[in-house]
């Protein structure tokens, strides 16, 4: 683990940086439109079941689209600027579109329009005819693409996953055991939250999520090797393994969640290109 890294964790702790994150989940400001305060942002927005598609690159020659759906508050806080800043690092191929998908917000949103919205943005952005690479961080992604998994598989080319949270319930000894060491997320806030979110869902959405994985194209997940989700993701790569290519990539044994949006690090650096060659190598560069 790089030095830049020691200290950050270092200064998270000392600032209590858990707290301020729990606050944001918890009470965050769905007022907040970054697109609407920065519309240079984007080349072209579409409005769609509830929410937005944003486009910050459409090239005509483009050979394929990243569709992004955030994560930075577990369903609950808006889209921020340091994830656009994420999206731009990861896609900066000339033949990738990057899209961001803008979904409506868990409070002012139920957990089955929000899926809603999902299902709607995917098939929207596959009527291009390119391949769609999805990119999700956290649980605002997670969610939605595992349910577009198992809904929409043959519109996904591949997957990449950052830091993904895919346990409603967050119980296990194994996650409870990290829960300590985290700096980032708190048990006792994503508990609450997976429970709005799950109870939320249609009777069909829980059964659909809870289904074995099959088939659903290569997948790379990246996650800190100290983050309180990495036995749930481990436990995912397991499953997908048994039908499907994948990458797991540990940044690095003291790694928490969500890492690669400090863009100082050198364990972000890495991470983004490994995101960048994982994309190329599905449109066959």
């Amino acid at each position: 683990m790089s030095l830049v890294m020691l200290r950050l964790r270092s200064q998270l702790k000392k600032r209590n940086y858990k707290k301020l994150v729990s606050k944001t989940f918890i009470q965050p400001n769905q007022n907040y439109n970054l697109f609407a305060q920065q519309p240079e942002l984007m080349t072209k927005q579409r409005q769609v079941a509830g929410g937005t598609l944003n486009w910050l690159t459409d090239n005509s020659r483009a050979k394929a689209i990243v569709l992004y759906f955030h994560g930075g508050g577990a369903l609950t806080a808006p889209l921020n600027a340091d994830q656009v800043q994420l999206v731009n690092q990861i896609t900066q191929d000339p033949m990738v579109n990057a899209v961001i998908a803008d979904y409506p917000l868990l409070g002012s949103a139920s957990s089955d329009q929000i899926l809603t919205f999902a299902t709607t943005a995917l098939t929207e952005v596959a009527t291009s005819g390119l391949p769609v690479i999805l990119l999700a961080d956290s649980a605002g992604g997670a969610w939605l693409v595992k349910y577009l998994w198992q809904v929409q598989p043959k519109l996904v080319a591949a997957t990449i996953l950052i830091s993904p949270w895919l346990d409603w319930q967050l119980t296990s000894s194994n996650v409870v055991n990290l829960a300590g060491k985290e700096v980032l997320l708190d048990l006792s806030t994503m508990q609450t939250i997976g429970r709005q979110f799950w109870q939320g869902l249609t009777p069909k959405q829980q059964q659909l999520l809870q289904q074995p994985l099959g088939k659903v194209g290569p997948v790379q997940v990246i996650v800190g090797g100290h983050e309180m989700l990495l036995p749930v993701d481990k436990q995912l790569v397991t499953e997908l393994t048994l039908h499907n290519s994948v990458e797991l990539l540990e940044y690095p044994p003291a790694g928490f969640h969500d890492f690669v949006l400090w863009f100082e690090l050198p364990e972000t650096k890495k991470a983004i290109q490994k995101m960048a060659a994982f994309i190329k190598d599905q449109y066959g560069v």
